[in-house]
């Protein structure tokens, strides 16, 4: 789960290099943040959604596991077979305005 951005305080901004880098953008994008306020409790967060990483174990990817092939290389095939990582997901959610980047590293870190 996410933060999602409190609606009530809102507010775009332009990304800095640091955020455009790490959402993979080639130019800064307009982003959204929580200013604070009392419906809040000025934390600039209301609620919370839910991000995801789901494997569909087809025919490749289980000849894969028996055979006991590395991890990277199951993930590789999935993902080239259409499988969003967790971290894209959440990319998406902070592009999109619903979250942030503070929020897609504190629960992507490591990805």
């Amino acid at each position: 789960l996410v933060r999602k951005i409190c609606p009530s305080c809102m507010e775009e901004y332009t990304s800095d290099e640091r955020e455009t880098r790490l959402l993979g953008l080639e130019e800064p994008a307009r982003l959204k943040r929580g200013r604070g306020c009392s419906l809040c409790n000025n934390t600039g967060y209301r609620g919370r959604i839910g991000i995801y990483e789901i494997l569909e174990i087809n025919r490749d990817i289980r000849n894969m596991i028996d055979e006991k092939q590395p991890e990277s290389l199951i993930e590789k095939k999935a993902v080239d077979q259409g499988m969003v990582l967790l971290r894209d997901a959440c990319r998406k959610k902070v592009i999109k305005g619903i979250t942030t980047i503070e929020e897609m590293l504190r629960v992507t870190y490591g990805y």
